[in-house]
This record gives structure tokens, C-alpha cells and sequence, in this order.
């Protein structure tokens, strides 16, 4: 069963903000890195919209972050490390 939001969780959006935020990066860094327009990543921090999901993955490796955690299925941001045997 996907878990939905309550009031009191932080949106991707704001998730996304406080990840940018802390890497020092504006939406316009991010849309430079991504090569998207800046209209979609305010739409995505504003919750009117969600990257596709190549492009969450592109967010998850540039800020070393889980996409579990933008997506507020966890409170644990960094990306797990796996051993390959």
C-alpha cells in the first residue's frame, strides 16, 4: 500500500528545496546541471509537478541522496552503499 501525505509531512518540493539549499544551489543550478528549464524545477520545489523518473535519479546521484527521501518514504537522506561481489 503507497503511504500518502499528511499535512504534516514535508512535500518532495521542500525536500527538494532544503537538498538544494544545503549544497548551496539555486533551481537555476539545478536546471543548468539537469539541462531542463528552470520553469520545471520550480514547478517541482512549487508541487505542481514531479521530474520523471530519470531525472529524479540524475537529483539523487548529483546531491547523494535517496530517492526514498525526496519522495518522503524515509527521514534517511543518504544513498546506501552495496557491495558488488
Amino acid at each position: 500500500m503507497l503511504k500518502t501525505q499528511n499535512e504534516n509531512e514535508i512535500s518532495f518540493g521542500q525536500r527538494l528545496k532544503v537538498v538544494l539549499e544545503m549544497n548551496f544551489n539555486s533551481p537555476e543550478d539545478l536546471a543548468v546541471r539537469l539541462r531542463v528549464p528552470i520553469a520545471s524545477v520550480e514547478s517541482w520545489i512549487e508541487g505542481t509537478a514531479y521530474p520523471d523518473a530519470d531525472v529524479l535519479v540524475a537529483i539523487c546521484i548529483l546531491y547523494n541522496v535517496s530517492a526514498d527521501y525526496l519522495m518522503g518514504f524515509t527521514e534517511y537522506k543518504g544513498l546506501r552503499q552495496t557491495k558488488c561481489s
